[in-house]
């Protein structure tokens, strides 16, 4: 039997969709959660994640451009460090767009060697981070099934603007989503199993015996 399509998922960019069942899914939902190695800052949101270390100096960042472009030696400290320090999302990204010159164009496109963009890893990767950090995230992605996840935005890269003038856009952070959804459902799956099973053991331990059970809890 065929599995049952989901119904499309639509991912609204708006402070005011606080209580949309998507909303943990959103670029602009804030939740704090540290990105790579666990001596590293702790970030807002996914917005202020991906804008901070898109200009930044960083292994990933610098080895991610293609046919050898870096960006910048040295990254730009000084702009990574205010937009980590916005009040808000939407400041974050408010202030990235102010200084996306910066940014060379080799970063959003992919090259024969690597499929994905460099923008496309980060993105992957934070949003990889997010959903370790807060489960309850990865729950919300898992309950979308095989629906078609769509991000409503601006942003005709990352997102989809209304028709007609978004028809040919790309939707990169639905996709991205999507892919990790489908990468990572056998390992969530296996985290909704281990509380039953764990009560599953214990139950035929008291089965087997139950004085050892009593005896064990009381000391």
């Amino acid at each position: 039997m065929a599995a049952p399509q989901y119904p499309p998922v639509y991912i609204v960019e708006s402070p005011y969709d606080l209580y949309s069942r998507w909303n943990s899914l959103s670029p602009l939902a804030c939740r704090e959660f540290q990105v790579g190695s666990r001596r590293s800052r702790w970030y807002s949101s996914v917005e202020h994640a991906f804008q901070v270390r898109k200009v930044s100096r960083e292994p990933v960042r610098a080895a991610a451009f293609a046919n050898g472009q870096q960006f910048g030696q040295n990254g730009h400290p000084n702009l990574a460090e205010t937009i980590y320090r916005a009040d808000s999302p939407e400041e974050a990204r408010r202030i990235a767009r102010l200084n996306e010159h910066l940014v060379p164009a080799s970063f959003y496109q992919s090259t024969t060697e690597n499929r994905d963009a460099p923008s496309v890893r980060l993105m992957h990767m934070i949003l990889r981070a997010l959903c370790e950090e807060h489960w309850s995230v990865m729950d919300t992605l898992y309950r979308t099934g095989n629906g078609h996840i769509t991000l409503l935005s601006d942003d005709g890269y990352w997102g989809k603007r209304p028709s007609p003038e978004g028809d040919g856009d790309r939707n990169m952070y639905g996709k991205v989503l999507m892919e990790l959804r489908d990468r990572s459902r056998e390992k969530w799956e296996a985290e909704q199993r281990r509380p039953a099973e764990a009560a599953a053991a214990w139950t035929r331990l008291v089965e087997n015996d139950p004085d050892w059970v009593i005896s064990g809890s009381s000391g």
